[in-house]
């Protein structure tokens, strides 16, 4: 008869014992699951919501360049030129025209009309003046503003020669 060491029946025993835990871990997960599973639910929904369309542009680009009617003006004249401003929004939108006179060469002086009513001009500087207006989400088209330009009657001799350039800016963005 063969004698058994020790340590071999700890191992088998050992080995046992986690063999028979794990068939019960394995045995109450799927049990386990099976409780969860009666508790979970599903639903559905739809929404209808979309994205508004945002689409501003100014025209009258090319005429806005270096050399238009503002290049003719002499002291104690005005000169004007048109803005155009399409809004093809569904969305209520406010936006600021800003003039800046970049050379500062000339002592001009601007304001802004829209369908003959002034808006106010907010001064940034001494060179640079903003408008502000808006258009409501039910308003698609296009709106008409004219820039005015006027030099002071000061016909000092220094300014012989020289000619400005004025910066007009078209910021806008979607009203809340």
């Amino acid at each position: 008869m063969k004698k058994r060491s020790h340590s071999m029946d700890i191992n088998t025993i050992l080995m046992r014992t986690v063999a028979v835990l794990l068939m019960l871990v394995l045995i109450s997960s799927g049990m386990v699951t099976g409780r969860y599973a009666r508790y979970v639910t599903t639903a559905s929904f739809e929404d209808s919501a979309r994205v508004a369309k945002f689409y501003i542009m100014e025209q009258n680009q090319a005429d806005l360049s270096v050399g238009f009617a503002f290049a003719k003006i002499a002291p104690g004249e005005s000169a004007s030129n048109t803005i155009q401003i399409v809004n093809d929004s569904e969305v209520a939108v406010d936006y600021t025209i800003e003039i800046k006179n970049v050379t500062q060469n000339l002592p001009l002086a601007y304001s802004v009309t829209a369908e003959g009513a002034e808006l106010t001009k907010n001064v940034v500087d001494d060179y640079t003046a903003t408008f502000t207006d808006s258009m409501p989400a039910t308003f698609n088209g296009t709106r008409t503003y004219t820039l005015n330009v006027g030099w002071g009657g000061d016909p000092d001799p220094r300014y012989g020669g020289m000619v400005d350039y004025l910066q007009i800016t078209l910021r806008a963005e979607q009203a809340d």
